[in-house]
């Protein structure tokens, strides 16, 4: 029951990265305008990526600016966070 305990203590220390989805990609946007998704080493870089992320370019504020994104950061979305609130489902 000790041995239990503590591997449950180990596993709450532990930041889950949230990669994408069996059939999805995953881009999330923080409360501070960050949309955050996986580095492509970390996911399958497909098509539906490159354009999305080809679209939300440093030189496209057009489209960023619509969406209400500040920048964009390839790193994995952490459950963390939204358990924190810095970010939501819509």
């Amino acid at each position: 029951q000790n041995r239990h305990k503590q591997e449950q203590n180990n596993h709450e220390n532990i930041d889950i990265e949230i990669l994408e989805g069996l059939t999805s990609n995953l881009f999330v946007i923080y409360n501070d305008g960050t949309l955050r998704t996986a580095p492509k080493e970390d996911v399958l870089n497909g098509y539906a990526r490159t354009c999305i992320l080809s679209l939300l370019a440093d030189d496209n504020t057009t489209t960023r600016e619509q969406f209400g994104i500040a920048k964009v950061e390839l790193k994995a979305p952490l459950l963390e966070d939204a358990k924190m609130g810095l970010w939501s489902e819509v």
